[in-house]
């Protein structure tokens, strides 16, 4: 379990010229230590001339977490009972400490209107986990199975649960929708928690799954798979070794359909860095060898349903990113090989995990070992999936399902071009499939579009939003704000982030970190905002200016880079009125110059409200869109905790997911921080 303890706080000096005042304490107080994984300050900061908007926590120099200024704070009226912003000049900071260093030194911080800093105090706080006492105070494991007609195999992983030697567990079985008689295999065994749900696929019945149980630790077994008798065991024993592990994991046993054991390859052994393992291959084979401590599993965030084939893999690399791993070595699971087994589908593994291990480039690009283990897990991923896949698509076209087989053939072109050698092999592929594949694989794989989505996604998306939402409703659909549109029949479609006022923004030059460009077009008497972008997809705002030209007068500004820990810069502003009369220059700033996408999850979360109130029913997320869910985590979590999904990544072939906003769940409303 995680403890904190808080070594000092210390306090700077007031600066009589920028605040009145300031107070704050954290919980737990200096001295002491909590069982948690997190700290809580609270207090209250008053400026003087420039009001306090916000107050921020940083560690290492980096922002951790920013509260709003505007809590009730009697204390402070009493003391300032001549300053009216005082009653409401309050704030509170939750931050949790699982993933940084053991010793861990925050800087708080106020932020005026100006944007300009105060420092207000430092806090000292020591990180670590204390060993479970498993004899005197044994901790409940809570399993969790998944089932989607798979009733046949569904006793046989209930009963393998049930056969444990470490006797304090809990066991939910989440049934996914199932068409066969799922519930009345789980009815037969007492003490088990059944629950049922819509079919939403597997990530999705974990993520249910979980919210049902109370376990310190966490284990998913697949219905189709079985644990042997130690695998609990096996597990808490290595935890007890090893408390600051985030996972633990054993090896498995490959078994048949029958369950007969079948001979697999050597378990692999990690003896590197396991981070730098699980992003060049794959060190964990079966799901139910893992067991998580749930208050880091939790701090992560649940199973992404986006990449349901693969989220058990985009878990272990967000948690191995943060925390060690650990092995224990043994056989816990027995992990059943069939036709009807998810992993079978190599076209769908192939998108799913290449699509997981793509999120973690954010996080190797400045580390060079990383760098090139990434890349060769790339290659991992496309020699172990593509074979499966070129047999996928020649299965496909040899029972005429010609429309999976082009959409297979699409998929393998652009992730994994050099395997479409195999797919034209030596047994001639029927006419409409070979002559597809020779149409397109002259032409350059698309990388992530700039503009509208293709063609034969646009149409995908069409036919999933014909069954799903009603005619004439409004939909807000995440795209670029370049004026494309989906053409939602009578649907009025609403764009979002919603575009800026005037024409729609569209790309100028693109190419390397330094240029120029002539612009012959510009209009006297017209605005134009010009931004500068870090990459691709208009993510980072790097910069951005405004000019507009009138008749005989020039205005222009050379602005000097500025290094990364500074707040200002120097920058020369040119001008020249084309008169003998005097001129004069104005400037005025704002906090920020706002880039296309939100800069935060409350700022999205605010963005989607406003829409929603006036009038929006339906949000869509196209696949070109699914970033958003990993970047903006607190939307998503939004997202999940108050609105219906209609349908997800699942059943729409990875093209869309789609949200009802119609009736929000009043039991799960959260506060919207206003931007």
């Amino acid at each position: 379990m995680a403890t904190v303890e808080i070594i000092d706080v210390s306090l700077t000096e007031v600066v009589p010229a920028r605040l009145r005042g300031r107070y704050f304490q954290v919980i737990p107080v200096t001295g002491t230590s909590s069982a948690g994984h997190s700290i809580e300050i609270a207090g209250w900061v008053l400026g003087r001339e420039c009001p306090v908007v916000a107050v921020e926590l940083l560690n290492e120099r980096n922002v951790c977490r920013r509260a709003p200024v505007n809590n009730y704070r009697p204390d402070a009226a009493k003391i300032y009972p001549n300053v009216p912003e005082a009653a409401y000049s309050g704030f509170k900071i939750n931050m949790t400490v699982l993933g940084l260093t053991p010793e861990i030194e925050f800087l708080v911080q106020a932020v005026l209107k100006d944007q300009n800093r105060v420092p207000l105090g430092v806090i000292r706080a020591r990180r670590s986990w204390r060993r479970d006492t498993f004899d005197t105070n044994p901790p409940l494991v809570s399993v969790v199975i998944p089932c989607y007609d798979q009733a046949h195999f569904l006793s046989e992983a209930i009963e393998s649960v049930l056969a444990q030697t470490y006797p304090h567990f809990e066991l939910v079985v989440v049934d996914d929708g199932s068409n066969d008689n799922t519930a009345a295999v789980v009815n037969r065994y007492p003490g088990i928690r059944y629950f049922r749900q819509e079919n939403q696929g597997l990530a999705a019945a974990r993520n249910a799954g979980l919210r049902q149980t109370m376990g310190e630790y966490l284990v998913f077994l697949d219905s189709d798979d079985r644990l042997l008798p130690s695998a609990l065991e096996a597990g808490l024993r290595c935890f007890r070794e090893n408390p600051a592990c985030g996972f633990v994991y054993g090896h498995c046993q490959f078994i048949a359909f029958d369950g007969a054991s079948m001979r697999g390859l050597p378990p692999p052994v990690v003896k590197v860095d396991f981070y730098l393992e699980l992003l060049r291959s794959m060190p964990i084979l079966a799901p139910a060898s893992v067991m998580y401590r749930r208050e880091v599993f939790e701090s992560v965030g649940g199973f992404n349903v986006a990449l349901s084939p693969a989220a058990d893999y985009k878990m272990y690399y967000d948690i191995a990113r943060r925390f060690p791993v650990s092995c224990h070595g043994e056989k816990i699971v027995e992990y059943r090989k069939h036709g009807t087994s998810m992993t079978r589908d190599s076209l769908r593994m192939l998108r799913a995990n290449l699509a997981a291990l793509r999120l973690q480039r954010q996080h190797v690009k400045a580390d060079r070992s990383k760098k090139e283990a990434y890349k060769a897990g790339i290659k991992f991923w496309k020699k172990q999936c593509g074979p499966g896949a070129v047999q996928q698509i020649k299965a496909l076209a040899e029972t005429g399902q010609w429309k999976r087989a082009i959409a297979g053939s699409w998929t393998l072109l652009r992730l994994c071009p050099s395997y479409l050698s195999l797919l034209m092999g030596d047994k001639p592929l029927p006419r409409k499939i070979r002559d597809w594949i020779e149409r397109n694989v002259g032409e350059t794989a698309p990388s992530r579009s700039r503009g509208d989505v293709s063609q034969q996604l646009v149409q995908q998306i069409r036919q999933v939003v014909h069954t799903r939402i009603p005619s004439h409703a409004k939909v807000i659909v995440v795209d670029k704000g370049d004026g494309g549109v989906l053409e939602l029949d009578a649907r009025e479609q609403w764009h979002f982030p919603e575009p800026k006022e005037g024409s729609p923004e569209k790309l100028l030059a693109a190419g390397s970190s330094k240029g120029s460009k002539e612009v012959p077009w510009m209009n006297v008497g017209s605005a134009y905002d010009f931004r500068l972008y870090e990459g691709k997809g208009r993510r980072k705002l790097l910069g951005a200016i405004k000019v507009m030209r009138t008749e005989g007068a020039t205005l222009s500004a050379a602005l000097e880079p500025v290094p990364a820990r500074n707040t200002t810069g120097t920058g020369t502003i040119l001008w020249n009125s084309r008169n003998d009369s005097e001129s004069e220059i104005y400037v005025s700033m704002s906090p920020r110059f706002s880039g296309y996408y939100p800069l935060d999850s409350n700022e999205a979360v605010a963005r989607l409200e406003a829409l929603r109130e006036k009038g929006a029913e339906f949000l869509l997320l196209p696949c070109t869109a699914f970033w958003w869910l990993e970047h903006y985590p607190e939307f998503k979590l939004h997202l999940e905790d108050r609105y219906r999904v209609i349908a997800d990544a699942k059943t729409t072939d990875n093209t869309c997911i789609i949200f009802d906003l119609r009736c929000a769940s009043p039991a799960k409303q959260r506060s919207v921080t206003s931007v």
